[in-house]
């Protein structure tokens, strides 16, 4: 979350319950987004699905209403867009394995702020025993990451959303709501972009390609023992993004 106050830029982060202090079997580090508490949703997506000139006008229609006004959960991830390429519009021999099984869908997910308008806290995951294995946790809970990571990595439930990765760019993103929006950046995909890099509201990371799945973690009791005493069962604590094995 950021604040102005006399001209000078705060970065705060989400307020957690928990006191993080648990040794997990992964590495942690915090993906640190230029976020503006009710101004701003943070996205997830391939760079080269982002850059599809179709994606500019849905941005600047953008409402938080749209989401959490109507499935009445905080801090849900949502498709955001939903168009679907077949396979008659590529070059079938320049297809990964992945792709030819659930052929290529270009899609961008939105994570919802939580009930006090906060983002959520984003973190990088990488297996000590091989930096390879990149994977992601979002955080909408006031649950620290680090006392619930070892348990979501296994926890790993999948309920079909899922996006490709082209050209190795996987990225997190900020965008306005509708209000926020200035002229000079709405008509123009790749102004958009170059306005997000420069105020470090969006985020790059190289990872392997291929399909990446967004896990739901709810808090199920029996399998999560770091859980502050007031948290419910089933209650959403965040969302587990990891590359696909077949």
């Amino acid at each position: 979350m950021t604040s102005l106050r006399s001209g000078v830029k705060m970065v705060l982060m989400k307020p957690v319950w928990t006191l993080g202090k648990r040794k997990s079997s992964y590495k942690l580090s915090r993906v640190n987004l230029n976020f503006e508490s009710g101004e701003e949703l943070i996205f997830i997506s391939s760079l080269s699905t982002l850059k599809r000139e179709a994606n500019l006008e849905k941005f600047n229609n953008l409402s938080s209403h749209d989401f959490t006004g109507k499935v009445g959960i905080y801090g849900d991830c949502h498709l955001f867009n939903s168009k679907e390429i077949g396979f008659s519009e590529l070059d079938e021999n320049k297809l990964s394995k992945d792709e030819k099984i659930l052929g290529r869908r270009d899609y961008i997910y939105l994570f919802d702020n939580d009930q006090d308008g906060n983002g959520p806290n984003i973190h990088k995951i990488l297996s000590k025993s091989n930096d390879k294995e990149i994977s992601f946790f979002v955080n909408p809970s006031n649950t620290s990451t680090s006392d619930i990571i070892d348990e979501a990595v296994k926890f790993n439930h999948s309920n079909e959303k899922y996006f490709i990765v082209e050209n190795n760019d996987l990225i997190f993103f900020c965008v306005p709501l509708q209000e926020s929006i200035t002229k000079k950046n709405s008509s123009n995909i790749d102004l958009f972009i170059k306005d997000r890099i420069k105020k470090k509201k969006l985020i790059k990371f190289k990872v392997p390609n291929g399909i990446y799945d967004i896990c739901e973690t709810e808090f199920v009791p029996r399998l999560f023992k770091n859980i502050d005493e007031f948290t419910e069962p089933n209650e959403l604590l965040g969302h587990y993004i990891v590359r696909k094995n077949f």
